[in-house]
């Protein structure tokens, strides 16, 4: 129900369950508030059920994301450090979120720790890749740009050869090669992962920036639509950007920087317009600032 946006129905089976008993009803309300955007809600739901029901670790960890984006990160990290003291707790999935939290409280430091924490278990969790990503962007701000080569090499090492996971961690360790001015090897890791389908907007601006003529920068919003082969098919895809260009044109040109060369002579707009989104700051270099993943479409 909650997924499907019932909200009342998903309230209706919590409180029924909440009679019973039942932990879990605590985090079905507090997550029908937040698809309200009513975080301060959620949160007063879960300082009850934590009240009640102190042992369920997965209570503590929600009530941790919704102050986390609050932006109340001290109270955060220390609903994460309870949920940890909890009996089964997830420890990878809290210490994650809590990385998060470290993060965004400026404690490159605490979120390198529970990054690499996360990432030191023997079966890799689901979110590992977004691990790998905190832990060299906290490598970067601490000055350790070598050690975050290092870690992801390490991560690619042990990936599967010629999976998404494989191709994902390319992307991470062109990254880290460019913020230790490796350029070179860094354009040709981007542009390895960019040929297999992974460009994202940080990869593009790894590459050399493309010809453009004297006009003014407008901040535009443009959605580029094309075909690529994914998986067992072609398919059609949209991807929606942020884009510092003079115009369409312009910003097709870099658009197709985050496709492979194969998909370029296909893309094309499909809207552009100034964007209302929130301008990057001043002197941000013409490109894309922000991209979607591809939008599968069934052009059937």
């Amino acid at each position: 129900m909650l997924e499907s946006g019932d909200l009342s129905g998903a309230r209706r089976h919590a409180e029924e369950l909440r009679a019973l008993g039942w932990s879990g009803a605590f985090e079905v309300l507090a997550l029908a508030a937040r698809a309200e955007n009513d975080l301060e809600g959620a949160v007063r739901v879960l300082d009850e059920g934590c009240a009640l029901a102190g042992g369920a670790w997965s209570l503590h960890e929600l009530r941790g994301t919704l102050l986390d984006a609050l932006g109340r990160h001290g109270a955060a990290i220390e609903a994460y450090d309870r949920a940890l003291t909890c009996e089964g707790t997830w420890a990878a999935s809290v210490r994650y979120n809590r990385a998060i939290a470290r993060w965004r409280s400026g404690d490159a430091g605490g979120a390198l720790a529970d990054a690499e924490a996360v990432l030191s278990g023997t079966t890799p969790p689901p979110f590992a890749i977004d691990a790998v990503r905190l832990a060299i962007d906290a490598l970067d701000r601490l000055g350790r740009q070598a050690d975050a080569i290092s870690l992801v090499r390490t991560a690619l090492s042990e990936a599967p050869e010629g999976g998404d996971i494989a191709t994902r961690l390319r992307a991470l360790h062109a990254v880290a090669l460019a913020r230790a001015g490796r350029t070179d090897e860094a354009r040709d890791e981007a542009r390895g992962a960019i040929e297999v389908g992974d460009g994202t907007a940080a990869l593009a601006r790894l590459m050399p920036p493309i010809r453009h003529d004297d006009r003014p920068t407008r901040w535009l919003r443009v959605v580029v639509s094309g075909r690529a082969r994914i998986g067992d098919g072609e398919h059609g895809f949209l991807r929606v950007l942020a884009v510092l260009a003079a115009d369409a044109s312009e910003a097709l040109l870099w658009a197709g920087e985050l496709e492979p060369t194969s998909v370029r002579e296909g893309l094309a707009i499909d809207e552009c317009k100034d964007n209302d989104a929130p301008p990057p700051p001043e002197g941000t270099p013409r490109g894309v600032v922000g991209a979607s993943g591809r939008i599968l479409f069934d052009e059937s």
